[in-house]
């Protein structure tokens, strides 16, 4: 009865011996996959034996767009910082937080608290945010800014807001009025208003026009208020519906609406404010009123000092009630002048004009302000934070970008560590000073946009910067890095670099030497003509004009001189020209050699066609040991470390020849994953030629292109082949 279980177990032992014989251990994070032979690891590992631990992805800050106004798409530490790779927690550059470097970090906010994007669009409190909307863009939960508390203000809530009132020497206008209209039919409880953030005490529908004027006075903001019943009726709410008008006799401007929160239970009962011209619901009351009165920093008739919030009244202005009277509310709200401000023994500070008649106020000149002109005013510039005005509509013009403090002695910007420009409207590339770790250039989002390429290596010719959405494409930068890789027979050198900040070298990247029955690309060129030249492109270079008569060894000089192509065999299936009248000119090669990407997003790729031949075949046989070893990339070095070397597989490499015509191989790693491409070469006819080009590669491409012409200038593309030619 025990035979079954001791060959179970004896099974099970013998069977994982023999995966692990083919991938190794996989450091018992992952499974080996016997038909491949690679590790496939479990999720937060990573490595070939899954030795290393993953690090979280989200939004990226700066990468390369992937379509039109498209960009920001999941990256390792969101593009902001370093993987560590023994822990698995990114290391993030200044100024980001969270787990994925996913978050910007907030300004001090030294009186205030701090808030996503997300959450300013619906945080009304009438004194920082007044629009309630939506806001879900890429930045909704990334990009954050502060909340202040009342009488603080500045994008970290450092500096203190001076009194703010009506100018008391403009006449004819008016007060704000609002409307409290309700109805209570036996009904109990009670409601608040708030005003500012501020709120009453609870206020019981009984209450007398005197009750709810001498709530809403308790309020900090509120300097006053007078309230008037309609109908006759003595409570602020009755059984057919009352309104009490609420005038603002002491706070300047166009007010937020009171806000209004009901705890009224029982019977039936409705309450509402009302405000901006809208009329009272009962009794025919009038229409609300719009304030036209000015609310400004000490009354437009002083100096606010933001360290300590008093105002500087110019002479002639006092502390004023308010209401244009003698007071205890020090706004310089009180006084006349028949003059305007006088600095530097200069009217205006002789940069401004003075407005005669009753208002007698200084007009500075542009890069002036203040009520004397002698302040310096701040460049402005996108925000960076800020609240949403309608659904996904944010980032307004702000002084300093909302990124900095405005010296109105000099006129400049004191920007937040991170943030740059006249008007803190950019941000640092990472990397330190020279940007980008020396190893790359900096790159606004609409630059990165332009240099994207495809699967390919082709550059795709994108944009980014046409859209709301866009805000960011000439304020967030990244690092373009920069990439010289050499292979030659005997030996490699790697100057290659990535990561958000190009402090990594990148490791040579190629084929699996063990994977079987796959075909090299190769892509022919069948030319007829006389006469003329041809060039032909390959990932943004351009070979110089080629005779139709140019030989192999010509169009191998040309080829093989791209940065793009490592090397490359080119063989005429007959003659010993390019071009000829009958259409003779193909190529053919074999060669092993690497080639390099022209984007900075690509790793190098093998190119390591077989020996040549009519048939295609990749066969591993039996009987014959080969030995394979495991490397880890040394990112620091450019390097890779062999980190293990056993027994992989018996067998031996069998290929039967195959023919090829500018025979590649390209083989890349992206995240992990292997992938294969071709880049198409592009054809530039002069003269009187014709093109066809026919590109293979296992199984998954094959294109046709046609172009031919027997006369006149033909500018065109033919199914991705461009053509450029002229009769000679």
């Amino acid at each position: 009865m025990g035979w079954p279980r001791i060959c179970f177990v004896l099974s099970l032992f013998c069977c994982g011996d023999a995966a692990t014989s083919l991938c190794g251990s996989c450091s018992g994070h992952g499974t080996c996959n016997t038909a491949t032979r690679i590790c496939n690891c479990l999720r937060g590992y990573q490595g070939a034996q899954c030795e290393l631990r993953s690090c979280p992805y989200g939004i990226a800050w700066a990468d390369y767009a992937v379509a039109v106004d498209t960009a920001h798409q999941p990256a390792e530490c969101s593009n902001m910082g370093l993987c560590d790779t023994k822990t698995g927690l990114c290391s993030c550059n200044d100024g980001f937080e969270g787990p994925a470097c996913d978050v910007m970090s907030c300004p001090t906010c030294v009186y205030g608290r701090c808030v996503t994007m997300r959450e300013a669009a619906v945080a009304v409190d009438d004194y920082n945010f007044f629009t309630q909307t939506t806001y879900a863009l890429w930045d909704a939960d990334k990009v954050r800014g502060c909340q202040c508390n009342h009488g603080f203000q500045g994008y970290d809530c450092s500096q203190r807001t001076c009194p703010s009132g009506d100018d008391p020497q403009t006449t004819g206008q008016l007060s704000e009025v609002q409307h409290l209209s309700c109805l209570c039919d036996s009904c109990t409880g009670s409601f608040a208003l708030s005003f500012e953030g501020f709120y009453t005490v609870n206020i019981s529908p009984t209450a007398t026009a005197a009750d709810l004027a001498a709530a809403l006075n308790a309020l900090r903001p509120i300097h006053g208020v007078t309230v008037t019943l309609s109908g006759g009726g003595t409570t602020v709410c009755d059984a057919d519906g009352a309104v009490a008008s609420i005038a603002f006799t002491k706070n300047g401007g166009d007010l937020p609406p009171l806000r209004l929160s009901s705890f009224l239970t029982g019977g039936i009962s409705a309450i509402s404010i009302q405000s901006g011209g809208a009329a009272g619901l009962y009794d025919a009351v009038a229409a609300s009123v719009d304030g036209t009165t000015e609310r400004l920093p000490c009354s437009g008739r002083g100096q606010c000092d933001t360290s300590s919030g008093l105002c500087t009244c110019v002479a002639g202005f006092g502390d004023s009630d308010g209401g244009g009277n003698a007071g205890q509310i020090p706004d310089c709200g009180f006084g006349s002048t028949a003059t305007c401000p006088m600095a530097n023994g200069f009217v205006c500070n002789n940069q401004g004009t003075c407005s005669a008649g009753t208002d007698y106020k200084c007009i500075c000149s542009a890069g002036f302000t203040g009520v004397d002109c002698t302040k310096k005013s701040c460049p402005t510039g996108e925000a960076w934070f800020d609240e949403a005005t309608a659904p996904d509509i944010a980032h307004a013009t702000a002084v300093c970008s909302n990124k900095g403090l405005c010296n109105s002695v000099s006129g400049l910007c004191m920007c937040q560590a991170g943030y740059s420009g006249p008007a803190c409207e950019v941000m640092d590339c990472p990397g330190g000073n020279p940007p980008c770790s020396g190893h790359g250039t900096c790159r606004t989002m609409a630059q990165l946009a332009q240099l994207a390429t495809g699967a390919t290596g082709v550059l795709q010719g994108f944009t980014y910067g046409n859209s709301p959405s866009t805000w960011d494409s000439t304020k967030i930068q990244g690092c373009a890095c920069s990439e010289n890789v050499f292979m030659g027979p005997y030996v490699a050198e790697v100057n290659r670099y990535q990561a958000y900040d190009c402090s990594q070298r990148t490791c040579v990247a190629g084929a699996d030497p063990l994977e079987r029955n796959r075909v090299d690309e190769h892509q022919s060129l069948t030319c007829f003509g006389d006469g003329g030249t041809f060039a032909l492109s390959f990932r943004q270079f351009t070979t110089p004009p080629l005779s139709a008569l140019s030989s192999t060894a010509e169009m191998v000089a040309a080829l093989g001189a791209l940065p793009s192509i490592r090397s490359v065999q080119v063989s005429f299936d007959s003659g010993t020209v390019a071009c000829s009248v009958a259409g003779v000119g193909e190529t053919n090669g074999r060669d092993c050699s690497v080639d390099r990407r022209s984007s900075s997003r690509h790793r190098p790729v093998y190119v390591c066609p077989g020996p040549s031949s009519a048939a295609d075949r990749l066969d591993v046989e039996p009987d014959t040991v080969e030995w394979r070893s495991t490397f880890r990339c040394h990112r620091s070095l450019g390097g890779w470390h062999e980190i293990q070397r056993r027994v992989l597989s018996k067998g031996f490499l069998q290929s039967r020849h195959r023919t090829m015509r500018l025979q590649r191989r390209v083989y890349f790693v992206r995240r992990g994953r292997q992938h294969r491409d071709s880049s198409r070469l592009r054809l530039h006819h002069h003269g009187t030629l014709g093109g066809h080009v026919k590109t293979f590669g296992e199984g998954i491409e094959s294109q046709n292109m046609t172009c031919s012409w027997s006369g006149g200038m033909i500018n065109q593309t033919c199914f991705g082949l461009e053509a450029i030619g002229n009769r000679v």
